[in-house]
């Protein structure tokens, strides 16, 4: 029984975040693990790799502004970091709120946003193999201009302390470097706490539990990640070093799965985006947001997709959509806009310098030319003539313009909303419609009038 429940215990697991740093050095008004890279917030990568790796048990360490809540919901525990006394101080405050147990803790910076699952179960895993160790941290080769912390290690290879920038000794260390992640062994750390040493600056560090744990003769293992997943970021400059690396994979995944990029140095994908295989993405495209593209599609260059979903086998060139659908088949482009709340049904085709708002288009319906349909509900097998224009907006509020199917909206015409054209009508060029149009009829004039019944 005293086995199994020791077991048990070596495989509790709980995580916390260090997330209360001002991140002065971004010298941004929006909280620094609030940046995004490939589309998703600092923070929440960080949380996704955790949660990954099997650690659900997790809390966060925030400053007093109420801006992670706000913005990660309240799913998960806070600790509010009061003084920004260091990330031992931030430790501290996570122990002082946390229920005593036994088990491990994982702690980790906040602003890793390409660590990875993978690697946090590596870290859990080396650190659970010998119940003697006290801490195992991530170290990676580092270049020697940087300001991560360097390990000491004795002549017989064990680490001996984490010295940070400032120290004397830091210059002159050898260049591996500690990520900012630690395996602790949870009992252990709480009795380590009130020994950790307050630096000049006023701040305690994490890493001196490094030193405290040689000290009590306790084990300290370390991890060999690689760089690019240490990358920390406290600047603008290491925000666009992470996204140029979280786009690269991205891109290198997509590329794998069966998705052409033609040249990913000008390409532009979320990682929270899905590409079906046998799609071709030319380039200059931008695709963000949680958008979904088909199989057998081309699209690009010079094209904008955001939160938009793509059927199969469609064509977008050089356009923008944005909170668009496209049913399979549909062809946009060149330089069309299509607007939030566009539906684009099955082989339509959309043309150049055509603008659509909040509208759904039906199958097979073709507006070729430059025109502005919005507030609309436009049938299958319809023809929308260049220059025709739906006047959706009285200076007040927003009208619907209904076309029924097979309708033939000609060049220059001007819908005046709330109107409905019948199946199969007919609106000369130039007509301006003001009343409804039966099924079946033709209206020419200003405005317009039957010409035929």
């Amino acid at each position: 029984m005293a086995n199994s429940q020791a077991d048990a215990a070596s495989r509790n697991w709980v995580a916390v975040v260090l997330a209360a740093g001002r991140g002065s050095r971004m010298g941004t008004s929006l909280p620094k693990v609030l940046h995004a890279v490939g589309g998703v917030s600092i923070i929440r990568r960080v949380l996704d790799s955790l949660s990954g790796a099997a650690l659900s048990d997790v809390s966060i360490v925030r400053d007093d502004s109420g801006a992670l809540p706000e913005a990660l919901g309240l799913i998960y525990p806070y600790v509010v970091q009061s003084s920004p006394n260091g990330t031992g101080g931030a430790l501290a405050a996570y122990l002082n709120e946390s229920a005593p147990s036994t088990g491990h803790l994982l702690v980790i910076n906040a602003d890793l946003p390409l660590i990875t699952s993978d690697f946090l179960t590596r870290l859990k895993d080396s650190h659970g193999f010998r119940p003697d160790v006290a801490v195992t941290f991530f170290t990676m080769q580092t270049s020697n201009d940087t300001n991560y912390g360097r390990i000491l290690r004795f002549k017989d290879g064990n680490v001996a302390e984490i010295v940070e920038a400032g120290d004397p000794r830091h210059a002159d260390a050898p260049a591996e470097g500690n990520a900012g992640v630690y395996a602790l062994d949870l009992e252990w750390a709480r009795s380590a706490m009130d020994r950790l040493p307050q630096h000049e600056d006023g701040e305690y560090y994490i890493t001196d539990l490094v030193k405290l744990a040689v000290a009590d003769g306790r084990g300290v293992e370390t991890v060999s990640i690689d760089a690019e997943e240490a990358i920390g970021v406290n600047t603008l400059v290491d925000l666009a070093e992470a996204e140029r690396a979280a786009r690269r994979r991205t891109l290198e995944e997509f590329m794998l799965s069966g998705v052409t990029i033609v040249d990913p140095s000008s390409t532009y994908i979320d990682s929270t985006v899905t590409i079906a295989a046998n799609t071709v993405i030319r380039p200059n495209t931008h695709i963000t947001g949680a958008s979904v593209i088909g199989a057998g599609c081309e699209i690009g260059p010079d094209t904008h997709i955001v939160e938009s979903v793509i059927g199969e086998r469609c064509v977008v060139r050089g356009s923008w959509l944005d909170e668009v659908t496209l049913e399979d088949g549909v062809s946009v482009g060149p330089f069309a806009r299509l607007r939030p709340g566009t539906h684009i049904g099955r082989e339509a085709h959309i043309g150049s310098f055509g603008e659509i708002k909040a509208s759904r288009i039906g199958s097979r319906t073709a507006m070729g030319h430059f025109g502005y349909v919005g507030d609309a509900d436009v049938g299958d097998d319809v023809n929308i003539g260049a220059g025709a224009v739906t006047c959706n907006y009285d200076g007040q509020e927003k009208h619907r313009t209904v076309v029924g199917d097979g309708a033939f909206i000609g060049s220059g015409s001007l819908l005046v909303a709330p109107v409905d054209v019948g199946g199969k009508a007919y609106t000369a060029a130039g007509a301006v419609v003001t009343r409804n149009v039966a099924a079946g009829t033709t209206v020419a004039g200003v405005p317009a009038e039957y010409i035929s019944r």
